[in-house]
């Protein structure tokens, strides 16, 4: 099988790099929580990661561990993934895709960019003068959408011309 190479473009990391890494208490403002004693004279949002204090880190696992999903600090809001099937999703070594999405009018436009040349083993490399099957996926929770349950288009082909 030939991987599909995907951007994903994620709306909450949309918002992490236009507003500050919105935390929890961004989420649930009036819950309780415990803290870790690092963080007891710390100023609250916390705007990881500039203000979250070094020591305080290895209490953020996820973080700590490279993991892709929990780190703070999104230099953009569109991940790169691979797919070789169905439950074979997993992040790409290189995350170098840009995007921006704009909720205007009740939607979203979202704009997607990425090299053309591959930036990771099973990427798929696009070549002016090249045809691609192409899926657009929406998660919509106000489509019933929920988990990994999300609505795809049908299959299309985006044929890349050459500009001059």
């Amino acid at each position: 099988k030939v991987p599909a190479s995907i951007l994903c473009w994620r709306a909450d990391w949309q918002k992490d790099i236009d507003a500050g890494f919105q935390d929890l208490e961004v989420a649930f403002p009036n819950v309780a929580f415990d803290f870790y004693p690092p963080l007891v004279d710390a100023e609250r949002p916390l705007k990881i990661s500039a203000d979250y204090p070094q020591e305080g880190r290895p209490w953020l696992v996820g973080w700590s561990a490279g993991n892709l999903l929990s780190n703070p600090v999104k230099p953009s809001p569109v991940e790169k993934i691979l797919g070789k099937g169905p439950g074979t999703l997993e992040h790409m070594a290189t995350q170098d895709a840009l995007g921006r999405g704009v909720w205007a009018d009740g939607r979203w436009k979202v704009v997607l960019a990425r090299d053309l040349k591959a930036s990771n083993s099973g990427e798929t490399a696009l070549e002016a003068g090249g045809t691609y099957a192409l899926v657009v996926t929406v998660w919509s929770g106000a489509a019933q959408d929920r988990g990994s349950r999300k609505s795809p288009s049908a299959m299309g082909k985006v044929v890349l011309e050459a500009v001059s």
